[in-house]
């Protein structure tokens, strides 16, 4: 579902469009941040907000490989401690 020109909700709607209208623009439902470092600066939030749907982590230390305040949304690669 999309409110406000953001993805609010995922899965089946009631009102589910069929079509969307995007002549002459480019329609990515999510992406893929394959170099971030959430251990360091944690904002899973914000980047599911900017629609982000996955992150790969790259190097954090050992404590932050299993972060509370990661989004549960946010699916996150690690590759490994520091």
């Amino acid at each position: 579902e999309v409110r406000d020109g953001k993805i609010a909700a995922i899965g089946a709607t009631a009102n589910a469009a069929s079509e969307v209208a995007a002549a002459g623009q480019g329609v990515v439902p999510a992406c893929i941040d394959s170099h971030v470092h959430l251990g360091y600066l944690p904002v899973g939030r914000r980047v599911l907000a900017g629609g982000v749907a996955a992150v790969v982590d790259l190097a954090a230390p050992i404590e932050a490989l299993t972060r509370p305040d990661t989004p549960p949304e946010l699916l996150v690669w690690r590759s490994g401690p520091m």
